[in-house]
């Protein structure tokens, strides 16, 4: 009985009109209803008819922040299930990894993630041993762009930048960023190599290039499928960031 009564109540305000941010205030709350699962009061239509009751510019520029808003929370929602289920997966993981070893190489495996004194001697060879791996590691240049976008990336966006989001955030940028990649390539300051069962797809976007017809997401395929090693961005004077990657010890 309560449900039909909220429902004829949504219905008589939608039949007086709404300004912009009652509107939104009212979607925003069904949202949130049915994201907590209840059943949702308004329908497609209801909303349409929101959208089409909307006249004045400050209706029309509430509702929109407001609609903002809501898209915030259900992305929000989106990446605490993801979370969530990736939190799950970790502990399983961790389980089974408990099971399979033995107690001695599971303490062992905790105690690393801990700090631990070291002589002098030992930290420069740690830090030796960790910078052989990195210049011999081969990065794909795909990745190496969006880092590469995210140090010449501007301070005020929206969000902490990181190598998926820059793509979204600033997409001129990583457009042109992964252009000047493929140059450095093309012209011999980056040698990049490529997994024998790639060939196939890159020699055509290779191909492409050439022609000057290659579109910028096959570009970012094809700088996903290419490989460089750190001794190359080490010494190479376009990429300044990576002479302090190199040299400079992540701990994990």
């Amino acid at each position: 009985m309560a449900t039909k009564t909220t429902k004829r109540a949504i219905s008589h305000l939608l039949s007086k009109g709404l300004t912009g941010w009652e509107a939104g205030k009212l979607i925003i709350q069904d949202s949130i209803d049915s994201l907590c699962g209840k059943a949702g009061l308004l329908t497609d239509m209801d909303i349409s008819r929101i959208d089409q009751g909307l006249t004045t510019d400050r209706d029309i520029k509430d509702y929109n922040k407001l609609m903002a808003a809501n898209r915030n929370i259900d992305r929000g929602q989106m990446i605490s299930r993801i979370s969530s289920f990736e939190a799950c997966l970790d502990l399983n993981t961790l389980t089974r990894m408990l099971r399979d070893v033995g107690k001695k190489n599971t303490v062992d495996m905790f105690m690393a993630w801990h700090p631990h004194p070291v002589t002098a001697k030992q930290y420069q060879d740690i830090v030796a041993d960790q910078r052989k791996v990195k210049l011999s590691f081969e990065f794909c240049l795909e990745y190496v762009a969006a880092e590469r976008a995210i140090q010449t990336a501007p301070d005020d966006t929206e969000y902490v930048l990181d190598s998926e989001n820059i793509k979204e955030q600033c997409p001129e940028l990583y457009k042109e960023v992964l252009r000047k990649i493929l140059k450095l390539h093309i012209n011999g300051k980056l040698k990049a190599i490529w997994h024998q069962e790639d060939k196939d797809k890159i020699e055509p976007l290779l191909a492409k290039h050439k022609k000057g017809s290659l579109s910028n997401e096959e570009l970012g395929q094809l700088l996903d499928m290419l490989y460089v090693t750190g001794q190359q961005f080490y010494e190479c004077d376009e990429l300044p960031e990576w002479k302090g990657f190199i040299d400079n010890y992540q701990r994990y």
